[in-house]
């Protein structure tokens, strides 16, 4: 016999890295699965800018960082690594490293931005799984033609 054995840990993983995985496929559904109502984000040390800040899901879904954003590449993957969970009780802290790839054709200067950076990730458990409350990112590292991503800021 072959038993199966659940693996919080793995399911902490996969609560995060649906969210990245999310952006790529552009399913704002399964995004909003990975978290509760309302969750704190930092972009305090990313291309961003600003601190650590209390915001609803929905909202930061819709603001010009989520959705608006990753609608306008033709091209998005991010790939993560060297996870490392921490979990007590109904809690989880976690960090990776990741890739991200942007491209958009036709950019002058070049067609694609690679960034590479560091994630941080607290976790509760709820009825329905692991959910995040906390995100930050922190971009170590960029190659590329920046203006693929000023230029997706920028209003249409």
């Amino acid at each position: 016999d072959i038993k199966m054995i659940k693996d919080e840990r793995q399911d902490i993983i996969y609560a995060y890295q649906n969210i990245l995985i999310s952006l790529n496929e552009k399913n704002w559904a399964k995004w909003r699965e990975s978290f509760l109502d309302e969750l704190e984000i930092d972009y305090s040390s990313s291309l961003f800018g600003g601190s650590r800040t209390k915001i609803k899901t929905n909202d930061w879904l819709e603001s010009k960082l989520v959705k608006p954003l990753y609608e306008k590449f033709p091209i998005v993957m991010h790939f993560l690594t060297n996870h490392v969970v921490k979990i007590k009780d109904d809690k989880a802290e976690a960090t990776c490293y990741g890739e991200c790839l942007l491209a958009s054709p036709g950019t002058p200067g070049g067609e694609t931005l690679k960034m590479y950076g560091k994630y941080n990730f607290e976790l509760v458990k709820s009825p329905t799984g692991w959910k995040v409350t906390y995100f930050k990112v922190a971009v170590l590292h960029q190659e590329g033609n920046k203006a693929v991503f000023t230029n997706a800021l920028k209003p249409q």
